[in-house]
């Protein structure tokens, strides 16, 4: 069984007197869980920590920066011969950041927690955004 190691953002923003917005990512047609929900992300290169690796892929999927405030549980999800393991991470947009833009996705939006909820989300984020809700009720 192939093991792989990604990571994911839970990019948090929050705007005075109102309840932190999520940012999701909705999956392009012909990938797996197409259509979905997602919290952005990719693999863990051999040569990187996860942290680096996040702040990479971010990059590279959103055009934008960001900084970890937080890491949460990983979860292991076992699909098609191979162990993958999804780190979390919560970050905020750095300060002079530009605002994330969908390079790798059919689309992005910043979302209620409520609002968020109520998405249908790619089933190994299900457990990680549960995780982040408690934090943040």
């Amino acid at each position: 069984m192939v093991k792989l190691k990604v990571c994911c953002a839970l990019i948090i923003v929050e705007i005075a007197n109102s309840e932190p917005l999520l940012l999701l990512a909705k999956k392009p047609r012909g990938s797996s869980h197409a259509s979905l929900y997602e919290f952005p992300g990719g693999k863990i290169e051999k040569h990187e920590q996860a942290h680096e690796a996040i702040i990479r892929e971010i990059n590279e999927e959103l055009a934008c920066n960001i900084e970890i405030s937080a890491s949460l549980t990983p979860v292991c999800i076992e699909s098609e011969n191979r162990l993958i393991e999804l780190i979390p991470f919560i970050c905020q947009l750095k300060n002079g950041s530009k605002f994330p833009v969908p390079l790798e996705h059919e689309s992005i939006g910043l979302f209620t927690f409520t609002t968020a909820g109520k998405l249908a989300l790619s089933p190994p984020d299900i457990p990680i955004f549960k995780e982040l809700i408690t934090i943040y009720r």
